[in-house]
């Protein structure tokens, strides 16, 4: 069955998402089927008028806007010129091509708005990629909420690094990338950091483990799970979500991992001198 610009407002809505809302969306937006007379044009055109819609003059929304190929290959990233990364799909380079929407100044955690926040949500505050000041503390005071659409494989929620981060977890580390950061090819900043995590040490998330907790986020009103057509819509608040992993992460600092991580005594991080 074929998609159109109705269905989604009313699915939008229906999840939770309400005139006013400041919103961070993943998406897969051809997970739910394709809009009458398709072109890539109009599927993502359809997608972003119905956000608006719902969201009005006084909401704000958000995408990824990363450009991965700072961190991988050393290209310095500018941040009205450079593209955003083909793994995030179509429609975050779609939002990020409009002439009204603004662009924040970490790279590695990028992220495009348009709206009534864009300002505040894109302003250099921090060029660390988490922690206060950064993007997703900003996305947690306002309460943003966070949304993935699509195709549920391929779910991911980005702003759980922040809360691992704030949590105080032990496998990440601030790195820092000695290269440029632009605007409009006039060097602006000489370098960035980033939380990343240790690679050393069989370290690895567990991808599976958000699904296994969908039962428990929705008796605890953290998350409401609708589908549309072919397609999933997740919706949480972001501080509700802080809370939920927060409480698991301080009870198993391991908690979002596949299985502990294999420190080495005497080597950072466990290089106390009584752990030698």
């Amino acid at each position: 069955m074929k998609i159109n610009k109705e269905g989604l407002i009313n699915s939008f809505r229906e999840a939770g998402l309400k005139e006013g809302d400041t919103v961070m969306v993943h998406s897969d937006i051809t997970g739910f089927g394709l809009v009458e007379n398709f072109t890539p044009l109009k599927q993502v055109e359809t997608f972003y008028e119905a956000f608006m819609e719902v969201l009005g003059e006084e909401g704000t929304l958000c995408v990824p806007a990363y450009f991965y190929e700072y961190a991988r290959y050393g290209i310095p990233y500018d941040v009205k010129k450079s593209p955003v990364s083909k793994e995030l799909g179509i429609f975050p380079s779609f939002i990020n091509s409009l002439e009204n929407s603004k662009r924040s100044y970490n790279p590695i955690v990028a992220v495009s708005a348009i709206g009534k926040n864009a300002d505040e949500i894109c302003s250099l505050s921090n060029i660390h990629s988490t922690g206060v000041g950064s993007v997703w503390d900003k996305l947690y005071r306002m309460n943003a909420k966070l949304m993935q659409i699509g195709n549920s494989n391929k779910f991911t929620v980005t702003f759980t690094v922040y809360i691992e981060y704030m949590a105080g977890v032990p496998y990440f580390y601030t790195k820092v990338y000695d290269i440029p950061i632009l605007y409009n090819d006039k060097v602006i900043l000489e370098k960035c950091f980033a939380c990343v995590r240790y690679l050393d040490y069989d370290i690895a998330w567990n991808t599976e483990k958000f699904f296994s907790l969908v039962p428990e986020m929705v008796r605890k009103n953290v998350l409401n799970h609708i589908q549309y057509n072919n397609g999933d819509i997740y919706l949480m608040e972001a501080q509700s979500l802080f809370e939920f992993y927060k409480d698991k992460i301080f009870k198993d600092r391991y908690f979002m991992l596949k299985n502990a991580p294999k420190f080495i005594p005497g080597a950072i991080p466990n290089d106390s001198i009584f752990n030698k």
